[in-house]
């Protein structure tokens, strides 16, 4: 994350003022933006959002700011990192309505992947970052394989990318939309990870995954400038279905 979210976690009423504001100005420039929903499978991933059933969303850590507003669905737990500067993003997960649980892949990962599970048994869906909370950005760790084994929901891979935006100069590249600008979020193919998986196709799902996560986060830029400039910028070997010419709000 950025120097700023460091100093924060610093200090815990700077959290929570850091927090507070935070949320107000994404939710601010969120009403600004033009939305659009993209899908690899929309007939699937529809189902599944409208099942009840629960689900485990899977999203890289430089694609996150936006994500609260993929869907509806808010009775989620998503896990954030134990480094300092967690706090402060943990608090501000609360406020756009998430209940967080402290952990990673890396550290405190038996205990973070036990209450994830136990955060699933109580009905909650899933939220992971699989390439948080150090990187390497975009490779996806065994964690969230291993969460789709243990709980058996569906993993549904989720991105969005924005024109014009902001990178941050981070390990993960964090992307911040600017004001009045397009939002592509693009769904792909869910996947499950069958019980009886051994370590080998646990490892061969983990690609899979990275895979078409790398896709859809490419998709979703190309598609972003794409309609913001008019200009094409779509890669040819990868296909998507649109919402189509309406405009959807991510809240729908």
């Amino acid at each position: 994350m950025s120097r700023l979210s460091r100093f924060l976690g610093r200090y815990r009423v700077m959290q929570e003022i850091g927090a507070a504001v935070g949320s107000f100005l994404v939710h601010s420039a969120r009403l600004t933006m033009r939305v659009y929903h993209y899908y690899r499978n929309r007939e699937e991933t529809e189902s599944l959002l409208r099942s009840g059933k629960r689900i485990i969303f899977c999203f890289w850590h430089g694609r996150l700011l936006m994500m609260p507003f993929a869907c509806s669905i808010r009775n989620a737990a998503i896990m954030i990192s134990q480094h300092r500067d967690g706090n402060f993003v943990s608090r501000f997960a609360e406020r756009l309505g998430f209940q967080s649980i402290r952990g990673s892949t890396t550290r405190g990962s038996l205990a973070a992947l036990k209450s994830m599970v136990n955060a699933h048994r109580s009905g909650l869906h899933l939220v992971i970052t699989p390439d948080g909370p150090r990187g390497p950005g975009q490779e996806v760790k065994p964690g969230v394989i291993e969460l789709g084994k243990l709980t058996g929901s569906p993993i549904q891979p989720v991105t969005f990318g924005a024109s014009p935006r902001r990178v941050m100069d981070s390990w993960d590249h964090f992307v911040v939309p600017l004001p009045f600008s397009v939002c592509v979020f693009v769904w792909g193919n869910p996947l499950w990870v069958p019980p009886e998986a051994d370590k080998e196709k646990m490892a061969s799902l983990r690609e899979k995954l990275q895979e078409e996560m790398r896709e859809i986060t490419a998709l979703a830029d190309d598609l972003s400038r794409e309609l913001a400039t008019g200009r094409r910028y779509r890669r040819r070997d990868v296909e998507a279905e649109p919402v189509g010419s309406e405009l959807r709000k991510a809240s729908d």
